[in-house]
């Protein structure tokens, strides 16, 4: 599983965010927001749509980190990363949508592909 530490803030009153994605998680951030995860397309029907996104990835990335986050304050955390002193929006929810899926599809390492049934 992978981690990403995330410090953003003038120097001096840095706030450290640590995203990590459970599947667990990734369902509960699913209901909480009614969106999902694995039909992301890259397209979205309007600004709601895109903000639900945004919402739940930073939601199901930071709850088992900090668990006391909720919907109701998810936005302010997603506008400190992004605001004057954090990250492009843009890299920031590619890094978020990469990491997400090695979650959700992990290779690598001593895996192996299950093997193809015969018909």
């Amino acid at each position: 599983m992978s981690k990403l530490n995330v410090q953003i803030g003038a120097e001096g009153s840095e706030k450290e965010y640590v995203f990590e994605y459970t599947r667990e998680n990734i369902c509960k951030a699913e209901q909480v927001f009614g969106v999902s995860l694995l039909k992301v397309t890259g397209e979205f029907e309007n600004l709601h749509s895109l903000d639900n996104f945004l919402n739940c990835i930073v939601y199901a990335g930071l709850l088992k980190n900090h668990p006391k986050i909720t919907k109701d304050n998810v936005r302010d955390i997603y506008n400190e990363l992004v605001g004057e002193n954090g990250y492009e929006e843009e890299s920031l929810v590619k890094g978020l949508s990469e990491l997400l899926s090695d979650t959700l599809n992990p290779s690598g390492g001593g895996r192996k592909k299950f093997p193809k049934v015969k018909k």
